[in-house]
């Protein structure tokens, strides 16, 4: 009889954590996937759910132009060195 309790609460933990969450944070989590759908610079949204739990990755294209522009300036940078040094030789 224990045995099978044991059983039972390990199947129904899982989903009652999840409704729990749900409940919980339910009104939470709407406005934070809304505000993802209308945000401009979200390019992918995507969710797992697995053994080990849930995994969502939001990919936003802010990222690649901050590295980009800080790409630029260190380019700009390194110029401007180059066109001092060349400038106190001559």
């Amino acid at each position: 009889m224990l045995e099978v309790m044991v059983q039972m609460l390990q199947v129904l933990i899982w989903p009652l954590l999840a409704l729990f969450a749900l409940l919980y944070l339910g009104k939470t989590l709407k406005n934070y996937l809304i505000d993802l759908g209308r945000d401009k610079n979200v390019s992918e949204v995507s969710a797992e759910a697995g053994t080990t739990g849930l995994k969502l990755t939001v990919k936003r294209q802010v990222e690649a132009a901050t590295m980009l522009m800080h790409a630029n300036e260190m380019s700009k940078s390194a110029q401007s060195q180059t066109d001092q040094q060349i400038l106190s030789v001559v």
